[in-house]
């Protein structure tokens, strides 16, 4: 175990967890372990997607459905960015002009 207790003997799995989600409660944003397993997973699948084959191995699952799941919310996450920035940019080249200007 990578994590010990004042006493210098590993923290179970079940000590680790309630630690975990006690400090990032406290940061607001409360977590579990699985939770940054998931945040791993689409974050090597949004920034590598020639990687997000290995997501599977990584996560010890055996088959693709996995890295497939991952693969295809980062593509997701990734195209809702871009939509979000494409339509930002347009709606801001559209801010000051009058419409009705142009007409007759």
């Amino acid at each position: 175990m990578l994590w010990i207790n004042q006493y210098g003997a590993p923290l179970s799995i079940h000590q680790f967890s309630g630690r975990l989600l006690k400090v990032t409660t406290r940061l607001g944003y409360p977590m579990r372990a699985h939770d940054f397993r998931r945040s791993a997973a689409t974050t090597i699948a949004e920034a590598r997607p020639d990687l997000a084959r290995t997501i599977g191995l990584l996560l010890g699952h055996r088959g693709q459905h996995t890295s497939e799941v991952y693969y295809n919310k980062a593509q997701m996450l990734v195209s809702v960015r871009r939509h979000t920035r494409t339509m930002t940019a347009l709606r801001e080249s559209l801010q000051g002009t009058d419409p009705s200007a142009s007409e007759g």
